[in-house]
């Protein structure tokens, strides 16, 4: 059983007595791209019907040759619903089809927008000629229809005639009234980093705008068409038309050749959940719906499922009720065999029923919904969309951050910057050698894997048996890393973060390989600037690039009375050093002590006094076995 979105219930009322219609109310917005793409194949009787029962109230026509001939009745369907015919695919040149829609429009006596799509010009012309010649063509065009009382929509669609600001610069040569411009996002991927400065330029001329899913370079990536809140940019660019006081109309495509309708109710339900996010995080609407031929609403928001639009038989046959009894009017449960379920509490609140389970709905799970109405059992299955963070997640830092690392290199970390999805953290990376080859099993693939409490920071070991000399594993398979040579570490985008949604792009790191580094931390080659004054840092510089993390967390302060001072630790950009601040109280004239935990590493493993590799021939110098070293500062 399907179930459709019933558009006119959609967004909250629109127009009530003295409020100014919103930009994204159902009255505002077009159903576009629809006939040549439809998958049903649908003739005008069951277009306008499906146009009617998502509640649209403007409808633009894309045809091709074969769908011209129904023309005719479509308006005339149109007209008997009363949904305006806000534009028309026209063809430049006009010809016979262009023509023909002219008299038809011109019979019925419609003034409506004519959607074109502009000639290249000669690549040859210079800029300023590009425009004169292009600008006289459209101007030709405008006149031919302006007797009709219809307009010309400068559509963009690629190319030099679609650069907003070559539309811009044509529709101010032409220097005609009728004409305007059709800006459609899905042919505006390589718009997004210009979109605000595009907008402000195009505004002005603006006849509507076509929304779409938006990723940077998504046309070649083969994400040209993405529905609404589905693209990484979306949210951003809702904001941008928002600020940029741009009212409308919007037009919501059906461009694939699946069942356009559920093409348009995804957009519907897409735009929607990224308006409410916009309003406010906590409401976001994980999924909406209305049963087919029932008038009830259900919708489903970060903490609850909501059951709206009652009728007042309803509404007072539930007041009645015990409110433990309204559990026995509505009924939710995951959509899975043998599902048990869900419990939660009940509040009937004017003409809907707020139902909040113990725990809140989950994004990505669907759930089976069945509500006992005037009109019967109404039951409906419903998958709740996954909301893409505000912000798509970036890997942020990649340690060691150096771009030669020693052939004993052991670890690495990735910051990201907002929590991961963790398990089978080791498909999304790869290390390839200089002929792009994947390297064998270079990482220690562990069941528990190495993340911060936050998430967001991941520990990664090369193998150590294949990092250790004279080990059996490296023996067997080689080193991971060998001296002179170049890897390069590769981190898939698919990998999701903590919302269900992947990176917002992949991350390749190249890095040379210098002959292993097999010394032991020496602190006393360490450099101690001590601080200028009772604010100032002390300053360390390590002979070589440590451990970030462990550089956080393993130097301390002890002060003049000998007592733990509280500091902060910030580590530099290169790890070869490090700012050294009182948390809180400033220093005090004296001697201090740094204090260096001697489990401290580099990135080699090699520790404070013991280097990771321990040569049995030519064994180490023996050292006290105390825990921590010191080096004196003085503050003045």
């Amino acid at each position: 059983m399907r179930f459709l979105l019933l558009f006119a219930l959609l967004f909250p009322p629109a127009f009530a007595i003295g409020a100014e219609p919103k930009p994204f109310d159902p009255a505002n917005l077009t159903a576009w791209c629809i006939v040549p793409f439809d998958g049903k194949k649908r003739g005008p009787e069951e277009r306008v019907a499906m146009l009617k029962r998502l509640g649209f109230t403007r409808y633009a026509y894309d045809w091709r040759a074969e769908h011209l001939p129904t023309f005719d009745k479509e308006i005339e369907l149109l007209k008997q619903e009363k949904i305006a015919l806000q534009g028309v695919w026209f063809p430049a040149g006009v010809g016979k089809d262009g023509q023909l829609i002219l008299d038809l429009l011109k019979k019925h006596k419609i003034e409506t927008e004519l959607w074109v799509m502009l000639p290249q010009p000669d690549a040859k012309l210079s800029p300023g000629d590009k425009v004169k010649t292009t600008a006289a063509f459209l101007a030709a065009l405008a006149k031919k229809v302006a007797p009709q009382g219809c307009k010309i929509g400068v559509y963009n669609h690629g190319g030099w005639a679609g650069e907003p600001e070559n539309m811009v610069a044509v529709v101010k040569a032409c220097d005609q009234k009728n004409v305007g411009i059709v800006y459609n996002l899905h042919h505006g991927h390589d718009h997004l980093a210009k979109f605000d400065e595009c907008l402000k330029l195009m505004k002005p001329h603006l006849y509507s705008i076509s929304l779409n899913g938006m990723e940077k370079d998504g046309d070649k990536k083969g994400k040209k068409l993405l529905v609404i809140s589905d693209g990484p940019e979306d949210r951003t660019v809702l904001k941008s038309i928002i600020a940029s006081g741009y009212s409308g109309p919007f037009n919501i495509l059906g461009h694939t050749d699946d069942d356009v309708e559920e093409r348009l109710t995804d957009n519907l339900n897409g735009l929607r959940n990224e308006l409410e996010s916009l309003q406010e995080t906590g409401r976001t609407c994980l999924g909406f719906l209305t049963p087919s031929g029932n008038a009830l609403q259900m919708r489903v928001t970060a903490a609850s499922f909501i059951i709206s639009n009652l009728s007042q038989v309803e509404v007072k046959k539930l007041a009645e009720l015990p409110i433990q009894r309204l559990n026995d009017a509505i009924e939710i449960r995951i959509d899975r065999d043998g599902s048990e379920r869900i419990m939660g509490t009940f509040e009937l609140n004017g003409t809907q029923i707020i139902f909040t389970p113990r725990f809140p709905p989950t994004p990505g799970i669907g759930y089976r919904i069945s509500f006992l109405s005037s009109q019967g059992i109404v039951k409906s299955k419903l998958t709740l969309r996954k909301v893409p963070p505000a912000k798509p997640t970036e890997i942020e830092q990649l340690f060691p951050t150096a771009d030669v690392l020693p052939e004993n290199t052991l670890r690495l970390y990735i910051q990201f910057t907002a929590p991961m999805t963790r398990g089978n953290v080791y498909k999304h990376l790869r290390l390839l050698d200089d002929k792009d080859k994947a390297v064998y099993l270079p990482f220690l693939e562990l069941d528990e894997e190495l993340w911060s409490t936050d998430g967001k920071r991941l520990t990664v070991f090369f193998d150590p048996g294949r990092v250790k000399r004279g080990l059996k594993p490296r023996e067997e398979d080689g080193p991971i890393l060998q001296e002179g040579k170049s890897y390069t570490l590769v981190i898939d985008k698919a990998w999701e973060d903590e919302t269900g949604f992947p990176l917002r792009e992949a991350l390749k790191k190249t890095f040379k390989v210098t002959k292993p580094d097999d010394a032991a931390i020496d602190p006393k080659l360490w450099k101690l600037s001590s601080p200028a004054d009772a604010k100032g840092p002390l300053k360390v510089a390590f002979e070589k690039p440590l451990d970030r993390a462990l550089a956080e967390r393993m130097l301390s302060v002890r002060g003049p009375d000998d007592k733990p001072v509280s500091v902060v630790v910030t580590v530099n950009a290169t790890q070869t050093g490090v700012e050294i601040r009182p948390a809180s109280q400033l220093w005090v004239p004296g001697k201090y002590q740094l204090v260096i935990d001697k489990r401290l590493e580099d990135v080699c493993g090699n520790r404070v006094g013991r280097p990771f590799e321990i040569d049995v021939i030519r064994p180490q110098p023996e050292t006290a076995d105390e825990k921590f070293v010191e080096r004196t500062f003085t503050v003045k």
